[in-house]
């Protein structure tokens, strides 16, 4: 795990803190445009995808079951775009269904005319951050080889 100071302000706001002294991340190879196959984290099974709709930077997660979080400990999604921004989103869940099952959906939007980087996943039940990016550090490896 590495850690990315310019992720520590949105650690406070999310965790609630005043301040927070490290955000520690996994890094994943993913390219931008291209919807993941299933991954787990802890026992959450979720997809993503990141890029961008027009000209507006997005970032979505897919979860399909398992100990994913609700409430004040739902999953939040950050997607990361030019010129060195964030913006993060978690709120109301979109229902879906697709060939690996019923999901919830949350999504994060940046401001139009800026280009999609990566994206960033924070699991509040197990404590971790998840950064897909074309350029991770580790292939990304499904959960399972069908979805």
């Amino acid at each position: 795990m590495k850690t990315f100071a310019r992720l520590l302000p949105l650690i406070a706001i999310l965790s609630g803190a005043t301040t927070a002294t490290a955000a520690e991340y996994t890094s994943f190879r993913h390219p931008a445009n291209q919807l993941s196959r299933q991954f787990i984290d802890g026992s959450c099974l979720y997809k993503i995808i990141y890029g961008n709709y027009g000209s507006t930077p997005y970032a979505t997660v897919h979860l399909y079951g398992g100990k994913c979080g609700t409430g004040e400990k739902q999953p939040y999604v950050v997607v990361d775009y030019e010129p060195n921004s964030l913006n993060s989103g978690s709120g109301d869940p979109i229902g879906g269904k697709d060939v690996c099952g019923s999901y919830i959906a949350f999504q994060a939007t940046g401001a139009s005319g800026h280009i999609a980087t990566r994206m960033w996943v924070y699991f509040p039940v197990t404590n971790s951050w998840k950064l897909f990016a074309p350029d991770g550090e580790r292939p990304t490896v499904p959960a399972s080889p069908y979805c």
